[in-house]
């Protein structure tokens, strides 16, 4: 299934529908949003049938008389379910023909002003998103933090303080993307151009759980001044497998100590610079077959310690007077304890996350912030140096361009 997100500006000239009909007939979309099309209702069928009768569409005209947000669909391949339709965004349910894809998409377009998108804010807030991926796409006419506007006017906490406060309250991360770092620019033809981030994809940790490695591709704008999305998702292909990590709780083992010792006793005839490398291979086997039989599945252990627990505490509950099961129920709480802090543990040395501190039943947080890291840690295109300079605005272009041959030349 392939998504396109693209504020057109304006769906009146013949140039851009045939743009966007060469786009979508070029990579095959699945589902696209129009954003910003400037159509009024009693012409919008005609434009809509330009793209062939495949397509089925919904248009917001019932809450936006300009008809801001277009969604097209091929039935042949997929059900879209329309959830909710307001005039700054469309919530709908996304399920393939197959059964293979099945998640939630709200397309956005934020109205210009901070106070009318104070109504874009709360209605995201009401969505019934569940737990099933979710992905919140579209242009959303505000900002993140000062890097996400390049030249025109200085970022204030008031741009962005709505907008960061949803986020945080929905526990959505911005997808990975690659592209242009800059999605929407002034096109101003006198002095420096701005550039914006204001159109980016959304997601919620279910999303990250199934399609963590999906990442949001921004194609050049052509004759627009936004840059469209497009996302392809699929489900994840495994690898081969993940390389051996240490995990901090190792060493808080009873054999930790006497499983490096043993380790580095292995001896070996070769040089000693091939010594070195042989003991420390040991180590990091036998490390590895520790981690594997004593923290292996943390969650299963955490699930088993609270369930022994709780059937501990049912059979108090038939003989109030059994010391051997206070006993018992003391021991297994220390076990349940434990296990989550051992789990708490690895999830933030994962996530990275120092400014937080254990015992908090943060996990979570942590598992949030891990899978995030590691959807983006996955490298899955390599740029040439053409698509840097591409990516680079032109006076930092020049800027770099100097630099080197000034330092060639010395």
């Amino acid at each position: 299934m392939i998504v396109l997100s693209w504020n057109i500006r304006g769906l009146n000239d013949p140039g851009k529908v045939a743009v966007l009909k060469r786009l979508l007939s070029k990579q095959n979309y699945n589902v696209v949003c129009i954003l910003e099309t400037k159509v009024k209702e009693h012409i919008s069928k005609s434009i809509q049938k330009k793209f062939g009768a495949s397509w089925a569409w919904h248009c917001n005209y019932a809450s936006s008389y300009r008809g801001r947000i277009w969604v097209g669909w091929k039935t042949d391949y997929l059900n879209l379910d329309i959830l909710a339709s307001t005039e700054q965004f469309v919530h709908c349910l996304l399920c393939s023909k197959d059964l293979q894809v099945q998640i939630l998409v709200t397309f956005v377009y934020g109205l210009h002003s901070i106070q009318k998108r104070k109504q874009l804010w709360s209605g995201l807030k009401g969505l019934p998103t569940a737990i099933i991926p979710w992905l919140c796409i579209g242009d959303f006419n505000s900002i993140l933090s000062a890097g996400d506007r390049l030249n025109g006017a200085t970022v204030s906490d008031y741009e962005t303080r709505y907008f960061m406060q949803c986020i945080d309250d929905l526990a959505l991360v911005e997808i990975k993307s690659k592209g242009a770092p800059y999605f929407w620019c002034n096109k101003a033809h006198t002095g420096p151009r701005t550039f914006t981030r204001i159109d980016r994809g959304l997601v919620n940790q279910e999303w990250l759980n199934l399609y963590g490695h999906v990442e949001a591709i921004f194609l050049p704008p052509s004759l627009t001044d936004h840059s469209p999305i497009a996302l392809d998702i699929l489900h994840f292909q495994p690898g081969k497998g993940r390389p051996f990590r240490f995990l901090k709780c190792l060493a808080d083992h009873d054999s930790f100590f006497s499983t490096v010792a043993n380790a580095w006793q292995a001896h070996n005839t070769s040089s000693a610079m091939y010594r070195v490398w042989y003991k420390l291979k040991q180590v990091k086997t036998a490390l590895k077959n520790l981690s594997t039989q004593k923290f292996g599945d943390v969650n299963a252990k955490v699930e088993t310690a609270h369930n022994n627990l709780i059937s501990i505490q049912h059979q108090m509950s038939d003989d109030m007077s059994n010391t051997e099961l206070h006993v018992q129920e003391l021991e297994a709480i220390e076990n349940v304890k434990k296990w989550l802090g051992i789990q708490e543990s690895i999830y933030k040395q994962k996530s990275r996350v120092d400014w937080l501190q254990l015992g908090d039943e943060n996990n979570k947080f942590f598992f949030s912030v891990m899978k995030n890291r590691q959807s983006r840690n996955r490298i899955d295109a390599l740029y040439t140096e053409q698509d840097v300079l591409l990516r680079i605005p032109g006076e930092i272009v020049e800027e770099l361009t100097g630099f080197y041959k000034q330092l060639l030349g010395s």
